[in-house]
């Protein structure tokens, strides 16, 4: 007798659930990568060196967060500045060697982790407007070439070490007198921690350094990106709320509404 022929099986949809199932663990796998301590110092190291970098060169003047940063060196003298590149170059050395341990050093993270800073930053503009002035608007580029460096300086400072200082070391030191000291529930002690961290962030733009007048309209808008900015720090980690502040910055900077 001839064999029989098996039916040919129909082609059915059921391998986009697959890929959609491939998906989502990458997705998961690069939000918690991204947002790692260790990622996140090595992607700022290039905003980190252009500032460091435009100082030395006095391209720029330095920053308050900076001067904050290295004031616990001082001990050291006219080795201050050798001191300071020394810690920085241990903690770039310690991140690069626990990823390269834990088999997650992976450098093709750091362009979409650009791209997710930039989208951010973008969205800064037309959601600060909203909040202060009750109105969207849309920057219109006014660019110098002669100030274009010693803006991207103080972008890149400014984008470092105010969310080193005010996101990674005030905000988390503020919830953690209001959780351990305090005994405050987790909720209202991160509601607290955020206000009170927006605010020291916004008062200290009004430092005799920086010549800006404090206004109420002025502080609200200060306070606004610094609460806009801690969520982005709590919920994509360190280097990508730098990044989002340094781009947020140079487009401000290089641009008139």
């Amino acid at each position: 007798m001839p064999a029989k022929k098996k039916p040919k099986r129909k082609r059915s949809g059921k391998r986009q659930p697959e890929r959609k199932k491939a998906v989502a663990p990458l997705a998961r796998d690069y939000f918690r990568r991204s947002r790692g301590w260790a990622t996140s110092f090595l992607f700022i190291l290039p905003l980190l060196v252009i500032y460091e970098a435009g100082i030395a060169y006095h391209i720029a003047s330095a920053n308050i967060a900076a001067e904050v940063v290295r004031q616990p060196l001082s001990i050291f003298g006219r080795w201050q500045a050798l001191a300071f590149n020394g810690v920085v170059l241990g903690v770039f050395l310690a991140a690069f060697i626990y990823l390269r341990k834990k088999g997650e050093l992976n450098w093709k993270l750091f362009p979409p982790m650009l791209v997710e800073s930039a989208l951010y930053a973008c969205a800064l503009i037309p959601l600060l407007g909203l909040v202060t002035y009750r109105g969207i608007f849309f920057p219109r580029f006014s660019l110098n070439s002669q100030q274009l460096l010693s803006k991207l300086v103080i972008s890149s400072g400014a984008g470092v070490y105010e969310e080193i200082v005010f996101r990674g070391v005030l905000l988390f030191s503020l919830y953690l007198v209001a959780t351990k000291v305090l005994e405050m529930k987790q909720f209202w002690a991160g509601a607290v921690s955020l206000i009170l961290a927006a605010a020291i962030f916004s008062a200290m733009h009004f430092h005799p350094v920086t010549g800006l007048q404090p206004t109420l309209p002025a502080f609200s808008y200060f306070m606004a990106a610094g609460l806009l900015l801690s969520g982005i720090f709590m919920a994509r980690g360190l280097g990508i709320a730098c990044y989002a502040h340094a781009i947020y910055n140079v487009i401000l900077m290089l641009t008139t509404s």
